[in-house]
């Protein structure tokens, strides 16, 4: 029996990565990736015909100066507090967790956007900013009273649910829900 290489994930090329992503992950297609500070995330398309349709994975950064297991080790322990905090409705959680090749990927659905897409947006009132400034105070307390504390607080890892996408409200910029990414 062959020995798998503790990075072969990381050594595969993107497209065929991606497309390993979203076959786990039951997506139709990987659209594009982005970064934070210590994973990845691939962004994956469902298709119009299931909700959600836009959902994420994410999975720890290669670094060369920690081991492929204490890589994997931080990135399950940031994840299992993530879940054990998600119990707000404004703290983003992720809806399942798998191994690809011994490397642990995290599943998130993919919301509207985040605060960056939204922050510069001349349609929002003094009342939806003053609504979203008390949903991420909420949220932040609420990470904080479990011993969780952010260490990479920036607009892209505040994500933003737009409610009137699910249900029928009347329009008005208190339907944005905020939702933040733990990250310990």
């Amino acid at each position: 029996m062959t020995e798998i290489p503790s990075d072969a994930f990381y050594e595969l090329p993107i497209p065929l990565r991606d497309q390993l992503l979203a076959f786990w992950g039951k997506a139709q297609k990987a659209l594009n990736s982005s970064a934070g500070f210590s994973g990845e995330i691939v962004f994956l398309d469902n298709g119009d015909s299931v909700f959600p349709r836009l959902t994420c994975a994410k999975f720890p950064r290669r670094r060369e100066d920690i081991s492929p297991a204490e890589r994997a080790e931080r990135f399950l322990r940031e994840i299992k507090l993530q879940t054990a905090a998600h119990y707000h409705p404004n703290v983003h959680w992720p809806f399942d967790v798998i191994f690809i090749l011994g490397v642990p990927i995290a599943f998130f659905r993919r919301w509207e956007g985040d605060l960056s897409d939204f922050i510069e947006d001349p349609h929002w009132g003094d009342l939806g900013r003053l609504s979203l400034l008390i949903q991420l105070s909420a949220g932040l307390a609420h990470c904080h009273g479990r011993g969780l504390v952010h260490q990479d607080l920036k607009p892209q890892n505040i994500f933003v649910r737009d409610l009137r996408t699910t249900f029928s409200l009347p329009p008005t910029d208190l339907w944005f829900r905020l939702l933040v990414s733990t990250r310990n």
